[in-house]
């Protein structure tokens, strides 16, 4: 079984807030309709909030309430692909932009090259 550290737990809360540019826990508070207070003291103490708090961040973090908990993605990845996303969670804004132009070419790629293959089977 995993164990969940609320350290851990709040710097993947914190790392997400600030990715989707809500700049304070005032402002997660407000969007999540946690009371500020509540996930104030909760931050403060590192302790893990409620289900229901639970659910209402990772609805507004847009992850699964695993991936607060344990920082595991909710779909089982291969390791190589987990290790990849583990690094694309730390690059900059501009290069993930770079990585995404690149993945979303790929299928024309592919396309490309099934062509080439059919004119030569030809």
């Amino acid at each position: 079984m995993n164990n969940i550290n609320p350290y851990n737990f709040w710097e993947r809360v914190d790392y997400l807030r600030t990715k989707l540019n809500i700049k304070t826990l005032k402002e997660l508070s407000s969007i999540s309709n946690i009371k500020y207070r509540k996930i104030n003291d909760q931050r403060t103490n590192m302790s893990i909030p409620k289900a229901e708090d639970l659910l209402a961040l990772a609805t507004v973090l847009h992850v699964s309430i695993e991936f607060l908990l344990i920082g595991k993605l909710k779909k089982s990845y291969p390791k190589r692909i987990e290790m990849i996303a583990e690094k694309l969670c730390k690059v900059s804004e501009k290069n993930l932009t770079i990585i995404e132009n690149m993945v979303e070419l790929m299928p024309e790629e592919k396309k490309e090259e099934e062509k080439l293959r059919t004119k030569q089977d030809a």
